[in-house]
């Protein structure tokens, strides 16, 4: 598919708009042998705006030869790189098609394995969050931070710790945002922190059981479900608005809220 104008491109990311410039490309090749496939693919985006944003580029790479696995992309703008990622790790492309296509009997490993996956962020504008989910309009400032993702894919160890430069909450200044995570022998812990720039504090943690794992064709309910959620949350004086920017109704709320609280269970 050559690069081309984005119309389609918003039936994928309905938040994008499409500019003038706007590009999208993918170019596919395959080789080797039906016992050994290879393949490699490249996608181009350019010029894809983003609510306000200037303009955005991104890059993606990837082959998949000899069971090996080797992605790289990037995501910049008009003066700086944004986002850059790497993965590599094992892949069975065979036995994925031979399971799918060729009614071989399903096994329960996962088709991908060794991961060593690599994620930084050095100032992605928060305003992309919108091609996800246009609820998350009030949140304003730029990510950095770092997010790795070791093991199996059947039983993945991640780490991530993340924060936010020049927050803003709805018209709320926020001096410090951060949130810190990880995902350890199927167990999620993270840790929240927001202090607003003029007063008030809001810390949570929490601690649940996960599998994030790609093998076995797990439930929801099995992966998110089971017991142990253990977590709390203490606010002092935390500033109404924060609250009013998810709440159209709430707009005229003023003050600040108290919080001291804490969920058990599953």
């Amino acid at each position: 598919v050559p690069v081309q104008d984005t119309a389609n491109l918003a039936t994928v990311l309905p938040q994008a708009r499409k500019a003038p410039s706007s590009r999208f490309g993918i170019t596919l090749t395959a080789w080797g042998t039906g016992r050994e496939p290879s393949v490699g693919a490249k996608v181009r985006l350019r010029d894809v705006e983003v609510s306000s944003l200037p303009p955005l580029a991104g890059d993606v790479d990837g082959t998949l030869e000899g069971g090996v696995i080797d992605v790289s992309g990037r995501v910049w703008g008009p003066q700086n790189d944004l986002l850059a990622a790497t993965l590599g790790g094992g892949f069975d492309l065979p036995r994925l098609v031979m399971e799918n296509l060729g009614g071989q009997p399903r096994d329960e490993r996962a088709y991908l394995d060794d991961l060593t996956t690599q994620i930084d962020v050095v100032g992605l504008p928060l305003e992309t969050a919108r091609l996800i989910s246009p609820s998350l309009t009030p949140l304003h400032g730029k990510l950095v931070g770092a997010i790795a993702v070791e093991g199996s894919a059947a039983n993945p160890e991640i780490t991530a710790d993340l924060s936010v430069r020049g927050a803003r909450v709805g018209e709320v200044a926020i001096k410090t945002l951060t949130l810190d995570a990880e995902v350890r022998q199927r167990q999620l812990s993270g840790r929240l922190e927001l202090v607003p720039r003029d007063d008030g504090e809001l810390y949570a943690e929490m601690w649940t059981p996960i599998d994030l794992g790609l093998a076995g064709g797990l439930t929801g309910e099995q992966r998110f479900g089971q017991d142990g959620l253990s977590g709390s949350i203490q606010a002092d004086d935390l500033p109404m608005g924060l609250i009013a920017a998810f709440i159209p109704t709430a707009s005229d709320a003023v003050g600040g809220i108290d919080i001291d609280g804490s969920v058990n269970g599953s």
